[in-house]
């Protein structure tokens, strides 16, 4: 059969499809393949978006209206493939020269593994060469196998019933090919270059120049971070509607935001930190000077010291105040206990989020009133702005070198009072014969399981949620701030001595009490106009929610960890103001009761932690549950496609045939045999492994498998066969 004899209508009325009637199909001319009657709609709405409803639904009438074609997939069992060799058909899709064709019943397939199960199933053919790698240079011969290869095909459908392959020629569709690439040749021969005048270089040149700097200009931060991509679909979901980031951050430079919380680099505090670039494009850039990167370094290292005592106050409370501490309704007790992590790496992740916390709120205090309100665009409170400065100016700065960027050690520092107050708090306690929970217990496995959720929501399914940060550059250079700043602790103290005198001592435990009054103040700020991002911890928390580029945000399941470790630091300060185990002398907290000590947790949780208050744990936790709930439902972080004929698997900009794929087996066993042919010197002993044989029978006191590679040695050498390694 020939082209010229091939029965198609092409009509311009059924556009893009080409009615065959030799096999009465339809073949889409776009897309090079063929599509049964009842599936066109399909088609036309997936993969022809560019058509009109109107005229796609056109289509579809004109289509049912043909008499005699193939309507649907049961209709394909009938459907008549070429038994003969034939000319292409130029409709579908280009030939495929790599066919493999079975000699004794035609069958064609692409895959070597498929030939050779249609061979063994169907003509009980056996694989000579059987399992494992083949040895070098051995090949097979093409007349020992039972197919024929590099048989030129084609196919109607790409999946399915249809997806059959039969033969067409090869030679045609080669000469198609040759006297396509001669005519192109042929007028590209007739363009002969030629060099450019000066005036003709200049102009192009210029072209360039202003085609670049357009799109540096469109693509500098100033300007695509303020980008809000409001049609999307990831932008009108169901987490978007609740969260209203875009509400919240829009008009604010979302690359400043992020860069102002990012933990300071201890490695480069002697340079200015870069946050963004000016509004204007005279404008300079925004940055945060070296010095107070230095300060913000040295407070984040104190916070430690407070959470540790938070943390202390946690481990030496019972069990039974630890399950209201858990609960986020009025009348309800928590069958669970508050608990702190186990795991050392979740407590670090947890602390460099409250760290990053304090960072935004320094950098922020410490912005110009014009770069906070066109950039930032959120006012910190006048009292949380003042307990802010006092930490920024406060006289223990003048007695240690905080240049360096690390808090010094001084004794008690870590246990501040604990050496006045331990010895009468501790035998009181005792004396309550109440369970206390150690530090190291934890009750789940997962990141978000020491809050307690108050809804039916399974351990397993937060480990899903909550198992890991999704981490980025910032988060890595944020989570290698904790051992910079373990190791630059160790040595920085070394060199520091102890400190001894009293009003000194003094400066040193107020700091700490003062940094922790901020981070409670912070805790238990109030919505303004009801509106919960108007609390700087809400604000913050939003943050975490920006994409790396700053152009998107992360799906729900994405941004639960980060709550996660907001609301379990945001507890421990709670909880130590409700019960702290020692005094705040600088602050005025005394420590814990000895008695009524529910009523005095009560009073705290009523205020900041119960569900409905308008205070940032609440909101906070109540987000973290419908953030988890939404996640159920969210599409997988990574979407793959497959190619038609199922060949190519592709990941944006990125793709990999299914023939590369099966290369990868045989590139590392190629390079591993070269890297121990290098390490042999290409020194290849002739020594056959297969006769090492171990004689799992033989009891013999001294018995070793070696014996007997070592008589077959012997035995060699006695014959004389002149190979140096058979005397080993």
């Amino acid at each position: 059969m020939t082209a010229s004899n091939l029965q198609s209508e092409s009509c311009s009325a059924i556009y893009p499809y080409v009615l065959v009637s030799t096999y009465r199909l339809l073949v889409c001319q776009v897309c090079g393949f063929a599509s049964v009657a009842d599936e066109v709609a399909t088609h036309l709405r997936t993969r022809h978006r560019d058509i009109q409803p109107e005229h796609r639904q056109g289509l579809v009438e004109k289509v049912n209206q043909i008499p005699n074609i193939i309507r649907n997939q049961d209709e394909l069992r009938n459907l008549w493939y070429p038994t003969n060799t034939i000319e292409p058909i130029p409709y579908l899709a280009p030939p495929k020269p790599d066919g493999l064709k079975c000699r004794a019943c035609g069958y064609i397939v692409r895959r070597v593994q498929k030939i050779q199960k249609h061979c063994a199933e169907k003509h009980q053919w056996i694989n000579p060469r059987g399992r494992g790698r083949p040895a070098p240079n051995c090949h097979v011969s093409a007349h020992e196998t039972p197919w024929e290869e590099h048989v030129a095909c084609q196919r109607f459908f790409p999946t399915r019933a249809g997806s059959r392959w039969f033969q067409v020629n090869a030679q045609t569709g080669l000469q198609d090919d040759v006297r396509k690439s001669t005519h192109t040749n042929s007028s590209q021969s007739r363009v002969e270059p030629r060099e450019l005048d000066q005036a003709s270089y200049s102009h192009l040149r210029e072209v360039i120049e202003r085609e670049q700097t357009y799109w540096e200009t469109v693509n500098q931060p100033r300007l695509s971070s303020k980008d809000m991509d409001s049609g999307s679909f990831a932008t009108t979901s169901i987490w978007m509607e609740r969260t209203r980031w875009q509400d919240i951050y829009k008009g604010a430079r979302r690359d400043i935001l992020r860069a102002s919380t990012r933990l300071p680099d201890r490695r480069a505090l002697e340079i200015d930190c870069f946050l963004g670039q000016g509004n204007q494009e005279s404008d300079p850039d925004i940055v945060s000077s070296s010095e107070a990167e230095q300060k913000i370094s040295c407070i984040l290292g104190a916070l430690d010291i407070v959470v540790d005592r938070c943390e202390d106050t946690i481990s030496q409370t019972s069990r039974f105040l630890l399950c209201w501490l858990n609960s986020t309704r009025h009348q309800h007790f928590h069958e669970r206990p508050f608990s702190l992590v186990a795991e050392r790496s979740t407590e670090k992740k947890y602390r460099n989020v409250q760290k990053r916390l304090l960072a935004f709120a320094f950098r922020t205090h410490m912005m110009t009133d014009g770069v906070r309100s066109d950039c930032v665009r959120f006012q910190l409170s006048e009292h949380l702005s003042s307990q802010l400065q006092a930490i920024w100016e406060h006289k223990v700065w003048q007695l240690f070198d905080w240049s360096r960027g690390s808090w010094p050690m001084v004794p008690g520092g870590s246990e501040i009072g604990e050496a006045t107050d331990e010895a009468s708090v501790r035998p009181a306690y005792q004396l309550l014969q109440e369970e206390i929970i150690p530090v190291s217990v934890s009750q789940s496995k997962d990141f978000g399981s020491e809050q307690g959720e108050e809804e039916a929501y399974s351990d397993d399914e937060d480990e899903d949620t909550d198992s890991v940060f999704s981490y980025d550059e910032v988060d890595r250079d944020n989570s290698e701030f904790g051992d910079n700043q373990a190791e630059a602790n160790e040595s920085h103290h070394a060199n520091y001595p102890m400190v001894r005198d009293e009003s000194n001592m003094a400066m040193f435990i107020e700091f700490p009490e003062l940094l922790y009054q901020l981070c409670l103040t912070i805790c238990t700020e109030r919505f303004n106009e009801g509106r919960p991002s108007s609390t700087l911890l809400v604000f913050f928390s939003g943050i975490l929610g920006f994409s790396q580029d700053c152009k998107h945000f992360l799906l729900a399941r994405q941004f639960c960890p980060y709550l996660s470790g907001l609301i379990y630091v945001q507890r421990l300060i709670l909880m130590e103001r409700a019960l702290p185990l020692r005094e705040y002398g600088a602050i005025g907290i005394p420590r814990r009761p000895y008695v009524n000590q529910l009523d005095q947790l009560n009073s705290i949780r009523e205020m900041y932690m119960i569900a409905g208050t308008q205070h940032p744990l609440a909101e906070m936790t109540s987000l973290r549950d419908f953030g988890r709930n939404i996640a159920r439902t969210e599409p997988p972080s990574i979407l793959f496609s497959w190619s038609d004929d199922g060949e190519i698997i592709r990941y944006g900009d990125f793709q990999l045939t299914m023939d590369k794929f099966r290369q990868i087996p045989d590139y590392f066993i190629s390079r591993a045999e070269e890297i121990c042919n290098k390490l042999m010197f290409d020194i290849k002993p002739d020594i056959d492994l297969a006769a090492m044989k171990d004689d799992m029978v033989n009891i013999s006191s001294g018995y070793s498998f070696h014996m007997l590679l070592r008589r077959v040695i012997s035995a060699k050498a006695a014959a004389g066969d002149g190979n140096p390694w058979t005397y080993i």
